[in-house]
């Protein structure tokens, strides 16, 4: 009776958290631009950037608040880190897995790609 019950909590979670997931909207493009190119030059912007329903602003302020709520002086190195991260972390593994899956195509992209169209 008991492993019944695990087993049926087991199938419930993860039947929940399948419909939790979140969902991917893929859109297409014409990368018709591509073609022909053995380097990209890569440039970043983050313009317009939303997180959730937020704006970026919005979500920064709301998130430095409840830092500083918690541990005064702790929101500023909180949205340092935010936007530190972008250069730090999330544009360098951009660049290393767009390189990885594109190096069989013979493209290489990079931020300072001087050959590049």
């Amino acid at each position: 009776m008991k492993k019944k019950i695990i087993l049926l909590v087991a199938v419930v979670f993860s039947v929940c958290n399948y419909l939790q997931a979140q969902k991917i909207k893929i859109e297409s493009g014409d990368l018709g631009f591509i073609k022909g190119q053995k380097e990209i030059q890569i440039e970043y912007s983050y313009k317009d950037v939303k997180v959730g329903e937020l704006t970026e602003e919005e979500y920064i302020a709301k998130k430095v608040n409840e830092h500083n709520e918690k541990e005064p002086g702790s929101g500023e190195k909180w949205m340092s880190d935010w936007k530190s991260d972008r250069t730090r972390r999330f544009e360098p593994r951009f660049d290393t897995l767009f390189n990885k899956y594109m190096n069989e195509k013979g493209i290489f992209a990079s931020t300072i790609a001087k050959d590049a169209k």
